[in-house]
């Protein structure tokens, strides 16, 4: 038999690419690899660079924990002291103020240092008088009329080469001069002087319609008294108001404060420890007649209590 011969499939003829183009392809790949690459490299930049901040994050919080939340603290104003709060008073039956506790009282005004100042204090009986001043200035501030006057400088009585010297009235209406106050000074290396005023203004009133009567104490010295006794007592009383004081040397030694009401008396009583009172006399009494020194009062006392 005649051998069958197995047909044979047509072969399908090879195409061969040109070398350039394979040579292209192959830089394509390799592009496209590397892009991956860099792709997959930033990202685990990113991650690393993620994980090492949330690392710190955590240390942080640890090391300093974050404070837990309360009620909001209230705040509290810190209250103004009060300039005037340790400074004296004066006071009679026209008028009363305020002045700085170290400055000194005398009879008919008070000298004040650091700042330089004194403080004239005229009665309703009295005026108020300056030659060699003119006035500058006139304001009404609570009630009260303020007039500021400046050094004249010229002519005959009043010619000098100090312009410094000020003075300020406080009185209760522009034509009065009486009752009311004198406040003189000088500009010149005293800072602090006007704004003292200021402040002895805001405590400054007219008393209105005046207070009437005297109020007295009667008291006895604890010993026999001596000088230095005497002027004790006396700058005692002087160091709070101008009212008369008449101390009676009998025996035991007495004496009998004069003030201008009783508030003024009841206030004396308390700068006075070292003083003995003795039932009545340690009152403040109404005084309906004047004192006469000359007159001791009964003492209460035997010489050996």
């Amino acid at each position: 038999m005649p051998e069958e011969k197995t047909p044979q499939l047509p072969v399908s003829p090879q195409v061969r690419q040109p070398a350039d183009q394979i040579q292209a392809l192959s830089l394509l790949d390799k592009l496209k690899l590397q892009k991956k690459k860099i792709l997959i490299g930033i990202l685990g930049v990113l991650v690393f660079a993620g994980a090492v901040f949330g690392a710190y994050q955590l240390g942080q919080r640890q090391l300093y924990p974050e404070p837990a939340e309360g009620p909001t603290p209230e705040v509290v104003a810190t209250p103004t002291p009060d300039p005037t709060a340790n400074w004296r008073t004066y006071k009679n039956n026209e008028l009363s103020f305020q002045y700085p506790e170290h400055w000194i009282i005398e009879t008919d005004r008070i000298i004040g240092t650091d700042p330089n100042a004194v403080i004239y204090v005229v009665s309703k009986d009295s005026t108020l008088m300056n030659e060699c001043m003119k006035l500058d200035t006139t304001e009404k501030k609570d009630g009260l009329v303020i007039k500021k006057f400046s050094r004249v400088t010229t002519g005959e009585m009043c010619s000098t080469s100090d312009s410094s010297p000020r003075e300020i009235w406080v009185v209760p209406t522009e034509g009065d001069y009486s009752p009311g106050i004198s406040y003189s000074y000088t500009i010149k290396d005293n800072p602090e002087v006007e704004d003292t005023f200021s402040l002895i203004l805001s405590t400054f009133k007219f008393l209105e319609g005046g207070e009437t009567g005297e109020y007295q104490i009667f008291g006895w010295f604890t010993k026999e008294a001596s000088d230095d006794d005497i002027k004790t007592l006396e700058g005692t009383i002087l160091r709070y108001l101008t009212s008369p004081i008449s101390i009676m040397e009998s025996f035991p030694p007495q004496f009998q404060i004069i003030t201008p009401d009783k508030e003024s008396c009841e206030e004396v009583r308390k700068v006075l420890p070292g003083f003995k009172f003795v039932g009545r006399f340690g009152e403040c009494r109404e005084r309906e007649t004047p004192v006469n020194p000359e007159e001791p009062v009964e003492n209460p006392m035997s010489p050996g209590e």
